[in-house]
């Protein structure tokens, strides 16, 4: 918006500039609390998955347990919007 003189305001240029600022930042925050929640699911998904390949929760000791849950390593999941 560019800058007029106090006199030339007017209420709806004044609405204008902010319901545009509002949509950027609105949206943008969104977006971040969006990716955070997909990447709390998918580390939940993957924990749950662990725990029922090893029968056993995270330090849990169980004798029919098989399989070792010791160690992660990195692993890039891509999504269609990032």
């Amino acid at each position: 918006m560019k800058e007029k003189p106090l006199t030339n305001l007017r209420l709806p240029d004044l609405w204008k500039e902010f319901n545009s600022n509002f949509n950027e930042s609105f949206w943008e925050e969104f977006e971040q609390k969006m990716k955070l929640m997909k990447k709390k699911f998918i580390e939940l998904a993957l924990q749950e998955e662990i725990t029922a390949l090893t029968g056993a929760q995270k330090y849990e000791r169980t004798p029919e347990r098989v399989y070792r849950r010791n160690g992660y390593w990195k692993r890039y999941i891509i999504l269609k919007d990032g």
